[in-house]
């Protein structure tokens, strides 16, 4: 049980870098898009498809470990109180 409890708090890392990800995109876009305003067009169409994917299939992932996530960890943290007492 404690390796699933594990294995999920990594989960929470790859939702930060997924949030950088998508911080980065905006900048970028605003910049690419004065300068080459016809390409960034159909360039940026073809890399958002693939780009919101990912994300897309991570979004369920994180919020579903994240459920299970705040009942076991209080828990737990009782559990080493009551180890320490």
């Amino acid at each position: 049980m404690s390796s699933f409890l594990l294995l999920k708090g990594p989960s929470a890392l790859p939702d930060d870098e997924i949030e950088v990800e998508i911080r980065d995109s905006p900048p970028d876009s605003p910049p690419d898009s004065p300068q080459q305003s016809p390409p960034d067009s159909p360039r940026q169409s073809p890399p958002d498809s693939p780009r919101q994917s990912p994300p897309r299939s991570q979004s369920p992932s994180p919020p579903r470990s994240r459920s299970p996530s705040p009942p076991p960890a209080p828990s737990e943290e009782y559990r080493i109180e009551t180890n320490l007492m």
